[in-house]
């Protein structure tokens, strides 16, 4: 149940970004000439054909560094589950509370725009709201779910008791089972 406004709106968004693409679009060149210079040889571009591809395929698995990184520390050093879960739960709380400032990234953009090109404030604050209201929502609701994982985890660490607290709960029952009988 949208309203007259939230409609007129959207539409006055579509037509602002339909008309800055019309810009842009008129702007491109129609050609772009590459200045490459005319000695280049075959092993040079066979050398930069193999340059790319390394990079891409490094790139596919370049996500798996700092995760090995982080199974090496949590074997080395987890010895409970109760530290498991504090691990598991700092992590994930800190990284949900990252991904809550994620939103905010699109203000510095819109404010150098708004500074660079002023004549075009008001499509860039408009570009800016649709950014934010298109993914900022999902964005939020996942961080806030990553939040709410890793605090939970917290919280079962701190429900869960090791041998070496019960070793000191019955060191501290025995200590006070001597003064009460006193």
């Amino acid at each position: 149940s949208r309203g007259l406004g939230d409609v007129y709106k959207r539409q006055n968004i579509e037509d602002s970004l339909i008309e800055q693409v019309g810009i842009l679009a008129d702007n491109l060149p129609s050609t772009v000439v590459a200045d490459l210079e005319e000695s280049t040889t075959a092993s040079e571009w066979l050398a930069l054909k193999f340059l790319i591809l390394l990079v891409e395929r490094v790139s596919i698995v370049i996500f798996a560094i700092p995760v090995t990184l982080l199974l090496l520390v949590v074997i080395i050093t987890v010895r409970t589950f109760k530290d498991l879960f504090i691990w598991m739960g700092w992590g994930l709380a800190l990284g949900g509370v990252i991904t809550l400032l994620l939103p905010v990234d699109v203000l510095p953009i819109a404010v150098v725009q708004l500074i660079t090109n002023p004549a075009q404030a008001e499509v860039w604050i408009t570009v800016a709201i649709a950014l934010n209201q298109a993914f900022g929502q999902s964005i939020l609701i996942q961080g806030g779910a990553v939040v709410v994982a890793g605090l939970t985890s917290l919280i079962v660490a701190t429900l869960i008791t090791t041998p070496e607290d019960q070793l000191l709960i019955a060191n501290e029952n025995l200590r006070a089972s001597p003064a009460q009988s006193r």
